[in-house]
């Protein structure tokens, strides 16, 4: 099926995409794919720049810390040379580029427009994503994102099992206990129970595939 925006991508190519970059970043991939429809919606966006304005999205998005929506319509925008949305997060593309992006626009060359103007915004916050992936907040975003696609996975039979319900409920409990427990500690005493604290946040990202797996050969 064709997404049937000008970019001129099948809605497996948009899919696959945002797949692919949900597998770098904290961001679901349905996130990300209702930024690219949004993207979509601007006619002047062309197919060989749209893998590259798809990643950016995302690093506008973290660095701007705005949701996707808005980060896609923002660099819809720039990528139609309305830079005003990007000014006022602090995102300048120069004098000189800009006039080499409109010189470009003007006889058409609007492919290569876009990739001056993507290559600029990259400069700024290129990698924010993935970066941000990789830090404290960005891990604990991406364990919830994998719990939520591991219960997707496993279907209705075993997310509403009661047995599973009253488990995760007892988790859920336990962990805004130890929360309570942890912020009312010395920090010097939260910094020496970080490594355990690293330990316990291992142990929930395996919690989902260890219940499954019990349920599985439950005889």
């Amino acid at each position: 099926a064709s997404t049937g925006g000008a970019a001129g991508l099948s809605a497996d190519n948009v899919a696959d995409l945002a797949q692919e970059i949900a597998g770098m970043t904290a961001y679901e991939d349905d996130a990300i794919v209702a930024g690219q429809t949004l993207l979509l919606q601007f006619d002047a966006i062309n197919k060989a720049n749209f893998g590259q304005a798809s990643q950016t999205k995302v690093d506008l998005a973290t660095r701007m810390k705005v949701d996707i929506p808005q980060a896609a319509k923002m660099l819809g925008r720039a990528l139609e040379g309305e830079f005003g949305g990007l000014s006022r997060f602090g995102i300048i593309i120069d004098e000189a580029t800009q006039k080499q992006i409109e010189g470009l626009m003007e006889i058409g060359k609007t492919a290569e427009a876009q990739g001056l103007i993507l290559d600029a915004i990259a400069k700024k916050v290129g990698g924010a994503a993935a970066a941000e992936a990789g830090t404290m907040k960005g891990l604990i975003q991406g364990i919830k994102k994998d719990f939520n696609e591991f219960i997707e996975s496993i279907g209705t039979s075993l997310a509403e099992n009661p047995e599973v319900t009253e488990f995760l409920k007892t988790l859920r409990e336990s962990l805004q206990g130890l929360a309570k427990s942890f912020e009312a500690l010395p920090d010097d005493t939260q910094g020496r129970l970080a490594g355990i604290t690293v330990g316990l946040l291992g142990l929930i990202a395996a919690t989902p595939g260890l219940l499954a797996l019990s349920f599985v050969l439950k005889p």
